[in-house]
């Protein structure tokens, strides 16, 4: 049960984070790709920069 609520959690964190970069001008190109090493929450790119971002999701400032 802990699994499943830390997993809603995480997506919802990275929905978040997506929304924040899309709002700044960024375009998301993928989310939670699957690479050999592991996998990368949000891929975003604007103008010329591509990002590969890990997001870390905490409830409250306190957790950080």
């Amino acid at each position: 049960m802990k699994r499943q609520i830390a997993e809603a959690r995480g997506r919802k964190g990275e929905a978040r984070a997506a929304a924040w970069l899309r709002l700044k001008g960024w375009a998301i190109l993928d989310t939670r790709v699957k690479t050999p090493v592991g996998e990368v929450d949000i891929v975003a790119k604007r103008g010329a920069l591509v990002a590969f971002v890990e997001v870390k999701w905490r409830n409250k400032a306190a957790d950080l």
